[in-house]
Order: C-alpha cells, then sequence, then structure tokens
C-alpha cells in the first residue's frame, strides 16, 4: 500500500501549471502486487434531499458498505467514479471525504455530471476539499488549459516496471443535445501521456458518462455475441455525440472501461474481444435507483494483463440494515 509520505510528494510535486511537454505532473504512482485489489463505488449522489431523506442511515449504510469491502477483500485503492455529489451543500462535501478518508484506504476521484453543481461560481471547490485529505490519489493541475477537473493517472508499478496505468479521466457534465463528452484536448492528452511514458503500459480507465459504444456492446452481449456478466435495468446514456474516444482508448492500450451514470444497469461486456466496458452499481438509494440494487464491485488485477477477464470484476450487493 502506498505510503502517506510518498502520496504527499507526489501531491505537492503535481500541484502546479506546467507547460512543459512532460506530464509528470499528472502522474501518481502506486507499487503493484498480484491480485492488486480496487473497491469501485460509483454514484453516491450524497447532498440529494427529498421528504424523509435520512443521513445518519445513510452514513451507516455507507460506513458499513466500506468496512465490508476493507474487512473481506483488503483493497488496495478505492475508486470513485463520479455523481458522488448532487446538490451538496458545502458541509456535506466535507462529511462525505471525511466518511471516504476514515478508512486509511488510498482513493481515487473523478467527475460526474452533477457533482459540481453547487458550486458554479468557484468550480474548484471540491478539489480544494480533496486536497486536505491524507489518502487521497487526485491531481489536478489548475489552469493547464485542459477541460475538465481530472485528467491524471496512477501508475501501478513493480520492480520499476508499469503493469498497469490507470487513467482517471474527466467526462464532463452536459454539452450539445445532451450528456457531454471526454473533449479532444483531453484525448489529445492521453495519447501524450502514451506516447511519453517510459512503459506503454495496458490501461484501466475511469470515468462517468458511458461510451456510446457501451450499447453496442450490451447489445452483443444479449445476443450471445459477446462474454458478458450482469444486467442493464435501462437504457444507455451515452454522451450527445461519439467523438471517437473508444478508438482513442483502444490505441492507447486500455484494456477496460470502468463508468457510472446510468443507476440500474451493472453489466460488464468483453466488446469485440478488444476492451471491457464495465458499469459500477450504485451505492446508496439516494435519487433514482432499483429497489435493492446496492452496492459495490471489486476489481482484481492479475499480473500478467492478458488474462484480465469480466471475472476480475465481482459485484457485490450491501442492503441497508
Amino acid at each position: 500500500m502506498l505510503t502517506l509520505g510518498l502520496i504527499s510528494v507526489l501531491a505537492a510535486s503535481c500541484g502546479s501549471t506546467s507547460s512543459e511537454e512532460t506530464t509528470d505532473p499528472y502522474r501518481l504512482e502506486m507499487p503493484f502486487h498480484d491480485d492488486f485489489t480496487i473497491l469501485w463505488l460509483t454514484d453516491i449522489h450524497w447532498g440529494w434531499s427529498e421528504d424523509g431523506t435520512d443521513y445518519e442511515k445513510e452514513t451507516l449504510h455507507l460506513r458499513g458498505m466500506i468496512q465490508e469491502a476493507k474487512d473481506n477483500h483488503k483493497p488496495d485503492l478505492m475508486a470513485l467514479t463520479g455523481d458522488s455529489f448532487r446538490n451538496a451543500s458545502q458541509p456535506q462535501v466535507s462529511e462525505l471525504l471525511d466518511i471516504i478518508d476514515s478508512f486509511d484506504i488510498p482513493w481515487a476521484f473523478t467527475y460526474g455530471n452533477h457533482d459540481t453543481e453547487s458550486f458554479e461560481a468557484y468550480q474548484y471547490f471540491i478539489n480544494d476539499q480533496i486536497a486536505k485529505r491524507k489518502n487521497k490519489m487526485f491531481v489536478d493541475v489548475k489552469n493547464d488549459n485542459l477541460t475538465g477537473l481530472a485528467n491524471y493517472y496512477i501508475d501501478l508499478t513493480s520492480s520499476s516496471k508499469v503493469v498497469y496505468r490507470l487513467y482517471l479521466i474527466d467526462s464532463n457534465s452536459y454539452g450539445g443535445t445532451g450528456y457531454d463528452v471526454i473533449h479532444s484536448d483531453q484525448l489529445d492528452h492521453l495519447k501524450k501521456i502514451y506516447a511519453t511514458a517510459k512503459d506503454q503500459a495496458p490501461g484501466l480507465a475511469f470515468f462517468h458518462i458511458p461510451l456510446t459504444e457501451y450499447a453496442a456492446a450490451y447489445q452483443g452481449y444479449q445476443n450471445g455475441m459477446y462474454e458478458g456478466q450482469g444486467e442493464n435495468g435501462e437504457a444507455v446514456c451515452p454522451p450527445y455525440t461519439n467523438n471517437g474516444a473508444y478508438d482513442v482508448l483502444k490505441d492507447i492500450n486500455v484494456k477496460a472501461c470502468f463508468c457510472g451514470h446510468d443507476h440500474k444497469n451493472f453489466s460488464d461486456v468483453y466488446y469485440k474481444n478488444e476492451m471491457i466496458l464495465s458499469y459500477g452499481v450504485k451505492a446508496t438509494d439516494l435519487d433514482y435507483h432499483t429497489k435493492g440494487l446496492y452496492g459495490y464491485k471489486i476489481i482484481t488485477l492479475p499480473q500478467n494483463s492478458a488474462s484480465l477477464s469480466i471475472k476480475n470484476i465481482q459485484m457485490h450487493y450491501f442492503l441497508y440494515q
């Protein structure tokens, strides 16, 4: 597990704007071992309020779920793929981040379409709060002219070799006639990371809004064309246009994509026998949901990335008590 001292050094080295060709300001590093384990949470929607919302109950649920995952799976990293917040107040942001940070598990964060809607006057508010937490694995280089608030990566290394590269990508909020895309400047940034890295390692991409290809993947799975598991309980809600993000991710050797956004979907599909397209499972009952469909996924990474399959992604239900 990454030491807190190393986290602090890396965060400090990545906190300022850089106009150089290197992508090092966006880079973090963690030691890899066989069966490296990621606890994946998505669509918490902390801050959502409706008649009868009981945040004492929600806190017990979230704490209990993370504790169960920690006890049973000993995760090396926790990944949050967006919409952690919705209509959250400043105290609620601090409250959720305190909960996440309290388990002493390094955690990575990217944004969904709802996270910053309460903070349009100062879009860096959540970033600033994340920076105060000791276990964060997060970088956002301010004023770098990149679209979005999270465009960083984590190299999982063993004996100085990058075994996996985790890309944390902001898929943004709304654009065109619907949900936004991973913008072209962000895609160029990803290509630059891959081109300039010493190890052109297999990648895993974490973002919020599913790629357009998620719909074709699930249809193919239903028709017996692709290997898959899990189910979709609603239509895929992709970006307003297909701007070629899938092809860019394939070209930079991304082996699997992990997103949230569609609260009733939890499928994992090996699309075209070239990339896993995976949905998380909604963590809470805040906002719309399927009753009883709450929980998390565990991603286990084998030493040999060629053996990575949908079997390395396991869903775990965690019901309210």
